[in-house]
């Protein structure tokens, strides 16, 4: 993905073309940074180290969720580079839970650190759910392009009612109250 960065820099290089009917001798540099304007992007993407590589990235939730409680996802990430990272995360919840927190963060990791991310999530009905992949971005050393990449981590999960609450109902019924 080609970032912010490359467009303001292609940007840049036009505005001598709107000198070039004054200093014809323009041409040439326009040229010329215009060819290592394309060649630096492609540079930056090969250099970027592919995501299986840069980062190792788990996600690590209960098979069994209790319905209508708050049941803790925590996604843990690693740089396996030797430079610091800005990486983006993305999780895919069902879609049919409530999140206390987005599921996307921005992370800032040192070379060779790790991060992690924990958010809630609540179910609203019973059954059998699934979550998606995880998914990665991370800008290459010079910023022009974002390697992007998907971390497979589709998983099952069944949600049932919320057995800490019947416990607590049995509890009460046994005393009475």
């Amino acid at each position: 993905r080609l970032t912010l960065r490359l467009a303001l820099l292609v940007a840049l290089g036009a505005v001598p073309l709107l000198f070039v009917g004054f200093a014809p001798w323009l041409v040439p540099v326009v040229l010329v940074y215009n060819a290592l304007l394309a060649a630096c992007p492609i540079a930056d993407g090969l250099a970027a180290p592919r995501p299986e590589r840069a980062l190792r990235v788990e996600r690590a939730v209960d098979e069994k969720l209790s319905l209508g409680a708050a049941n803790p996802v925590i996604v843990d990430v690693r740089n396996l580079t030797s430079g610091p990272l800005r990486v983006t995360v993305r999780d895919e919840p069902p879609y049919q839970f409530a999140l206390d927190s987005p599921a996307q963060r921005v992370l800032l990791l040192g070379a060779d650190r790790d991060a992690r991310i924990t958010y809630h999530l609540t179910p609203a009905a019973k059954g059998d759910f699934y979550f998606g992949d995880l998914f990665v971005e991370y800008p290459g050393r010079l910023g022009l392009v974002a390697r992007q990449g998907r971390i497979p981590a589709a998983q099952l999960v069944k949600v049932y009612p919320n057995l800490r609450e019947m416990e607590k109902f049995e509890l009460l019924a046994r005393r009475g109250v």
